[in-house]
C-alpha cells in the first residue's frame, strides 16, 4: 500500500488560506505547511492560526511574490526598484546571487525564532 503525505504551502499567505490549512490539517487531510513570512499581513495570520498547528508548520523560503525579510539593500538581485521580490521570470536571467538568497532564508529563520517580523 502507498502511503501519500500532503504539506500545504502559503501559510499565513491570507486569513482564509491559513484557516482552510488548518481545517485540513485537523481532518487529517493535510500533514503539515510551510508559512509565508513575506506577504502583507502574515504575522497577524500566522498569530491567529499557528498555535493550532503545533509542530507542524515549516518556512516557506520563497524568492517571488512580496518582500524580503531583510531590507532591500541587502539583497539587490532578488528585488525591483520598489524592494518588492522579483517575478520568477525575471530571476531565470542569471542576476540571483546565491549569497543573498541564503542571507534572506537564514533572516526568515531568525524571523520564525522571534515570532514577528
Amino acid at each position: 500500500m502507498v502511503q501519500l503525505y500532503f504539506s500545504a504551502d502559503d501559510f499565513g499567505l491570507t486569513d482564509g488560506v491559513a484557516r482552510g490549512i488548518v481545517s485540513s490539517i485537523r481532518d487529517g487531510v493535510v500533514a503539515t505547511t510551510s508559512a509565508m513570512v513575506c506577504v502583507p499581513d502574515a504575522a497577524t495570520h500566522l498569530q491567529r492560526w499557528s498555535a493550532a498547528l503545533p509542530g507542524r508548520i515549516g518556512g516557506h523560503l520563497q524568492l517571488t511574490g512580496g518582500r524580503p525579510c531583510l531590507p532591500p539593500a541587502r539583497v539587490p538581485s532578488l528585488v525591483d526598484a520598489s524592494g518588492a521580490f522579483l517575478p520568477s521570470r525575471a530571476r531565470d536571467r542569471g542576476r540571483t546571487r546565491a549569497e543573498e538568497v541564503y542571507a534572506e532564508w537564514n533572516a526568515r529563520f531568525a524571523w520564525r525564532s522571534a515570532g514577528s517580523r
